[in-house]
């Protein structure tokens, strides 16, 4: 069953479709976080027949626009616009928690899951040391490669922050063995010298 809805607060209202199996007997609830821009239609079709493939499989779901964009209220270029689309996720996952559903996963498409290459973040004045500690992005990823400023090039290493759920999604499809014998005895090394340096400045 497919049903188009409003939902959230008055003032800050979003457009969604809800889905649900026709028995009402819900596996599980998975909210659709989509693109931004022309990815937003670009992918609309595709997550469509995601959302009813996951509804044939016994699942709820949500896709919805994001604050200010397609039908949804609000300004996409608002200065505040991220914390806004960060509340929307809260959102959805509690109109699907409403309907008496607790296991709820977000699956987010492209700026929807929002992934931060801090690479050569170092060389950036004036920026943070990384976004990692962020709370207001829940589907933040953070990416930092060790072989640029770190001095470590042709070992390719590094690592990836995040969500424990994305994480272990990651995790499924990583492949095994990425990083070589010789890359991590050279990380050991480097840490074990970056520790010595940092207690003798703190001793």
């Amino acid at each position: 069953m497919k049903s188009s809805t409003w939902f959230g607060p008055e003032d800050a209202s979003l457009f969604g479709v809800l889905e649900y199996p026709d028995d009402r007997c819900a596996r599980a609830g998975v909210v659709v976080v989509p693109s931004l821009g022309i990815e937003q239609v670009t992918t609309y079709r595709g997550l469509r027949a995601l959302t009813e493939r996951l509804v044939d499989d016994g699942f709820v779901t949500l896709r919805y626009d994001p604050t200010g964009t397609g039908s949804s209220t609000g300004d996409q270029l608002d200065p505040e616009a991220w914390s806004a689309w960060a509340r929307d996720v809260r959102t959805a996952v509690e109109t699907i928690r409403r309907l008496g559903v607790e296991d709820i996963t977000v699956l987010g498409v492209r700026s929807g899951c929002l992934v931060v290459d801090e690479a050569f973040i170092d060389t950036a004045p004036g920026e943070p040391d990384s976004l990692a500690g962020r709370r207001d992005l829940p589907g933040l990823v953070v990416l930092r490669s060790l072989t640029k400023t770190w001095g470590l090039a042709g070992l390719r290493v590094g690592y990836m922050l995040g969500n424990a759920d994305i994480l272990r999604a990651f995790g499924v499809t990583a492949i095994p063995f990425t990083i070589t014998e010789q890359a991590q005895a050279q990380i050991a090394a480097d840490r074990a010298q970056a520790a010595a340096q940092l207690k003798g400045e703190v001793g």
